[in-house]
């Protein structure tokens, strides 16, 4: 599947409350959809045996048919496994059938998106993730917002937190985040860290004025010792001489 279009997920419980509220993230999160969700497990290995589906959210404890049990009916599938689950003796077992994540209830929604996320790191999933990424979702204060990469001008380093500059925004926002771990989601062939402090949207450099970077609008950003190797390599790439 290509990560240009949403995952296709079911999400199989017994429990009515924990299924409605595992149904209810995965509709309010863009990157993925809900095709169905079962109470029933056998019914849920059905569907799964005849319908494309990419991520199956599922229990441990149900009748009929156990959760781990279920999912060593899979073994041969393409279908990425995330555990949701009140008992945290299970976790080891689930890990060994390879899922990405363990959910223990209740869970947030803050759990729940931190563990989606890494959807787009799984091999044979993300071959086209830079060409497709076109957005992150992002931590101000308590609230999570999505952001939008091509608005982003400017990433400044905070200590935990980043300040990040964009053309549609008049203030920065102030993210939680360290940037060495911000940058592991930025696509490199739009964003450079230039600085220990900086990152720049290589899009939105206008020049360079006495070794000092030009982004709109009107900043003036220091080239580090450490990036300025590949960042004359951005501008050999990139002007003409």
């Amino acid at each position: 599947m290509s990560p240009s279009h949403p995952f296709r997920c079911i999400a199989l419980d017994d429990e009515p409350w924990a299924l409605t509220q595992t149904a209810s993230y995965i509709e309010k999160t863009p990157f993925l959809t809900l095709v169905d969700r079962f109470t029933n497990p056998v019914q849920a290995l059905e569907f799964i045996q005849s319908q494309p589906v990419d991520v199956l959210f599922l229990d441990i404890e149900m009748p009929l048919l156990n959760g781990l049990d279920l999912a060593r009916c899979l073994v041969h599938k393409p279908i990425i496994l995330i555990f949701t689950t009140s008992y945290r003796e299970y976790a080891y077992e689930g890990f060994t059938l390879e899922a990405l994540g363990y959910l223990l209830k209740p869970f947030s929604y803050e759990d729940f998106l931190k563990v989606t996320l890494r959807l787009s790191r799984v091999p044979g999933l993300n071959t086209d993730t830079e060409a497709s990424l076109s957005y992150l979702f992002v931590k101000v204060g308590s609230d999570w917002k999505k952001l939008k990469l091509d608005e982003i001008v400017l990433i400044e380093a905070l200590g935990d937190f980043v300040k990040i500059f964009t053309t549609h925004r008049k203030q920065p926002l102030i993210v939680t985040s360290r940037i060495h771990r911000l940058m592991e989601k930025l696509p490199p062939s739009q964003f450079m860290r230039v600085h220990r402090s900086y990152v720049v949207a290589l899009d939105k450099v206008q020049g360079v004025v006495q070794e000092r970077i030009v982004l709109e609008p009107n900043h003036y950003i220091p080239v580090g010792e450490t990036f300025k190797p590949a960042f004359d390599e951005f501008l050999r790439r990139t002007c003409l001489r």
